[in-house]
């Protein structure tokens, strides 16, 4: 499933290895109790990563409106530092982020990467102060470009679509 397989196909496999006919209630259920214990897992994990993030945001429809997805990856090793939910592109969610990052990496970069979304001026100055520079990034160019977490969010667009959506939050934190 996370490797990018819809539950119609997953049912389908079980079906044909193991001659179990399983409901979408079933999976629904081990998605929720073996996501918790991964999410657990990786709440452990102290990741070594660079100096440099790459901050972005895209629009998903979560129960039908419009939700901002933020994320912040290291360049260097692309890991996922943070996810952050809103209804908006504020300071306070750029801050937001920046602050779950920080936690994860337990550092502070030297350099933020994003695009020219003015909330994330003020967001990296309020969790990170004047030492991390924000470096807005230059459209059709490969240095000082987001396209690391463009290519992260198609990849979410893509498999969000094979799920025909996210029906809550609640949902989409959890995935």
């Amino acid at each position: 499933y996370y490797g990018g397989m819809s539950l119609k196909e997953l049912r389908r496999q079980f079906e044909q290895q193991y001659n179990l006919s399983l409901s979408r209630s079933t999976f629904d259920r081990w998605l929720e109790r073996f996501s918790k214990i991964a999410m657990d897992e990786a709440k452990k994990q102290k990741p070594k990563v660079g100096d440099r993030w790459i901050a972005d945001e895209t629009v998903l429809k979560i129960g039908g409106k419009n939700v901002w997805v933020w994320d912040i990856i290291d360049s260097d090793t692309r890991y996922l530092l943070a996810t952050h939910l809103s209804l908006a592109r504020t300071i306070k969610d750029a801050q937001a982020l920046m602050e779950k990052a920080n936690e994860v990496a337990g550092k502070t970069p030297k350099e933020v990467l994003t695009d020219k979304l003015g909330a994330y001026i003020d967001g990296i100055e309020l969790a990170f102060g004047a030492e991390t520079k924000h470096i807005q990034s230059h459209p059709f160019t490969d240095t000082d470009s987001t396209n690391l977490i463009e290519r992260f969010h198609g990849t979410l667009k893509t498999r969000t679509d094979i799920m025909r959506g996210l029906k809550s939050l609640d949902t989409a934190q959890l995935l």
